[in-house]
């Protein structure tokens, strides 16, 4: 399969001492915790290897929610999580695998994600086969390009937002877009001075902002 996104997944490696750490850790109950006493020997290495992964994400997403696409620029960790896809806590040998980690806003991960794993297709054998992208019901973050199920556009000008999904009709989309409710991220504050619109008329006047703000952007 066809990386979707760049940096590519196979571009990162793990130096022979990262790996050194990355196994001590993976010993112990919960690999992820630097702050274990049993990992304190070697917990600002875990520190930086974390810093590591979010970066190499944040440059493959676009500085973006993997499920979302919210912003995430500048974020820091009050809004920003580095997310297992399949969770640690059931799938703790793929803690610290690349290729089972993104970046994600608060909402997704801590509000519907979590622990969860009804979105996969088989729990028993996903394990051995979570580099496929046939093994997930929703867009998954590095085997799926999700700017081909789902477009999110969005514009704010201070206090005024519009923020509108959309949904292609492929199974993944479906189920993306209603498994992490992105409908409650929609909105039209503009709408209070124009009057009720359809989504059809929101698209089109998010496009025509979009566009005349690169415009604006490309005269300067």
């Amino acid at each position: 399969m066809t990386d979707p996104y760049l940096p590519l997944l196979d571009s990162f490696d793990w130096s022979e001492e990262e790996r050194e750490v990355i196994d001590t850790a993976l010993a112990h109950d919960d690999p992820w915790d630097d702050g274990a006493p049993e990992l304190r020997g070697i917990k600002e290495q875990l520190k930086l290897i974390k810093k590591r992964i979010q970066r190499f994400h944040l440059d493959r997403q676009g500085s973006t929610c993997c499920y979302c696409r919210t912003n995430l620029q500048g974020g820091g960790p009050f809004m920003i999580d580095r997310e297992h896809i399949l969770p640690k806590s059931k799938f703790r040998k793929l803690t610290y695998t690349i290729s089972n980690l993104s970046v994600s806003c608060k909402r997704c991960n801590l509000q519907f994600k979590k622990n969860r794993i009804d979105f996969v297709v088989d729990p028993k054998t996903v394990e051995a086969k979570h580099d496929k992208s046939d093994q997930y019901l929703f867009a998954h973050p590095n085997f799926d390009h999700l700017d081909d199920l789902i477009e999110r556009l969005s514009v704010q000008a201070n206090r005024k937002v519009v923020v509108t999904y959309k949904v292609s009709n492929h199974p993944k989309a479906t189920f993306t877009y209603e498994y992490f409710n992105l409908k409650e991220l929609e909105v039209d504050s503009f709408q209070e001075t124009q009057g009720g619109r359809s989504l059809d008329e929101v698209e089109q006047e998010v496009r025509m902002m979009l566009s005349l703000e690169l415009q604006d952007r490309q005269a300067k």
